[in-house]
């Protein structure tokens, strides 16, 4: 009888925590046919995943805990669906895992994280989110707005709305021990939307970012061989600096079905070591200029178009995007994305600047074009 009574009570608490808490299994597949001109010396059609934001799948939950707190989690892996694989080899979940908590107090979290820039900053009023997705970041996606980065060891906070204002800030700890300051890396953020209007800025510093966040087998060492993480030459001559700086604002003002942008970033790559694959040395920097718009035509289509213009100390990369969706429903939607750039002047590594659009293979030549044509369906 006892056993019964305590299995019954056991039940009955379960049921209970089960009423008030959720997991949600969710994700995203976007998939297309992409044209190339000039990937390396040759042009290419392939197809190819992620126009959009790339493919992914997670878990999602939260668990009521009484006074409007939640305990939340989120478990986020991306997979490329043309061959089955995940995008990142060596992680369970390579894009997001943590757990936190959110309330009237605000959303704190704990684990691997995007930068707050990214998720709801600058990020959300520029091209790649609002024009033509990776086509669209920056020249070599140096400021990090369509979160190519991802912090391991991160703890964020960003405060519930006030008045219209948000701030939040991100640490990741190096782990380094006896060096406190090695591979951390911090971003803070501070937001304004009210009706039409809607500004955002933000600062980030890496410190070590070859080995904190582009997947570096060592540190630089001056003068000596080096294993560069980064290929694109739009900036991997300066991947042998000490700690990178993005400095980030934008503002936007929307009026019936039309929206206008603004966004500047300016990145310094500071300290960078001379090393048997990174020439330079010293700091280098870069400022971005963007225009952007965006109408929907009926509910159903968008069209977004937008520019940008980025100059180093050496080098000038002017880019032209653009990207027509049709909403077939609330979960899924055709797109034809794509971007034009080109280059001027003498690149990263000391040759003749080449066009490089984000996550492609550079041109040989100063022009490059790409388009992508596809679906993408969130489940």
């Amino acid at each position: 009888m006892k056993k019964w009574v305590s299995t019954l009570a056991l039940g009955t608490i379960a049921s209970a925590a089960n009423a008030q808490s959720s997991v949600t299994l969710y994700g995203t597949v976007d998939d297309g046919l992409q044209y190339v001109s000039r990937s390396g010396a040759h042009d290419l059609f392939n197809t190819q995943n992620g126009a959009l934001g790339s493919s992914k799948w997670g878990l999602t939950g939260a668990e009521d805990i009484g006074s409007g707190t939640k305990i939340i989690f989120k478990l986020e892996a991306g997979f490329d669906p043309n061959s089955g694989k995940a995008t990142a080899s060596g992680y369970e979940f390579n894009r997001q895992a943590y757990v936190g908590a959110e309330g009237a107090f605000g959303t704190a979290k704990l684990g691997r994280q995007y930068d707050l820039s990214y998720l709801e900053g600058v990020g959300r009023l520029a091209a790649p989110v609002r024009v033509a997705g990776g086509l669209g970041t920056h020249a070599g996606d140096i400021d990090d707005l369509f979160g190519t980065i991802n912090f391991f060891n991160a703890a964020s906070y960003i405060t519930p709305d006030l008045g219209g204002f948000r701030v939040g800030g991100l640490y990741s700890l190096g782990g380094v021990a006896g060096a406190f300051s090695a591979r951390q890396a911090f971003n803070i953020i501070g937001t304004f939307t009210r009706g039409p209007v809607s500004f955002a800025a933000g600062i980030t510093r890496i410190n070590n970012p070859a080995t904190s966040v582009w997947g570096g087998a060592a540190d630089p060492v001056a003068n000596t061989a080096f294993a560069n993480p980064l290929t694109n030459p739009i900036s991997s001559g300066y991947a042998s600096a000490h700690s990178v700086q993005i400095i980030d604002a934008a503002g936007s003002y929307k009026f019936g079905p039309m929206s206008f942008g603004l966004v500047a970033t300016q990145v310094n790559y500071q300290n960078v070591v001379r090393t048997t694959t990174t020439p330079f040395s010293g700091t280098a920097i870069f400022r971005t200029g963007e225009v952007n718009a965006n109408y929907f035509v009926t509910p159903s289509l968008n069209l977004g178009i937008a520019a940008s213009f980025t100059r180093s100390d050496t080098a000038h990369y002017t880019q032209l995007d653009w990207g027509p969706k049709y909403l077939l429903s609330k979960r899924t939607l055709f797109y034809a994305v794509g971007a034009w750039q080109r280059a001027s002047g003498t690149n990263s590594i000391g040759k003749r600047a080449v066009a490089d659009i984000s996550s492609l293979t550079a041109s040989n030549t100063p022009n490059q074009v790409a388009v992508r044509v596809g679906i993408r369906h969130d489940f």
